[in-house]
């Protein structure tokens, strides 16, 4: 996900989003009592890594666009000057 940040690549992004969210359903529905699944991440207060990093992935597709949209290259959580 970092190196797909940095080169603002809304595929690369897509295809991490999309892995995690394939991860967390296989992990649901094979393994639901694994330290990984949402069910475990629900009892410790959390919404889950594989879950986080999708949603994190797609929050950096939003910004490439909306940074290229006004003009600006992204470069993962800064800004070219």
């Amino acid at each position: 996900m970092h190196a797909a940040s940095d080169a603002g690549n809304e595929g690369a992004l897509g295809e991490v989003a999309g892995e995690a969210e394939a991860q967390i359903a296989w992990i649901d529905s094979h393994t639901p009592g694994h330290r990984l699944s949402t069910i475990s991440a629900h009892h410790r207060q959390h919404r889950g890594m594989y879950v986080v990093l999708a949603r994190v992935a797609r929050i950096h597709i939003t910004l490439v666009r909306r940074m290229t949209a006004a003009g600006t290259r992204y470069q993962g959580l800064v800004a070219a000057q």
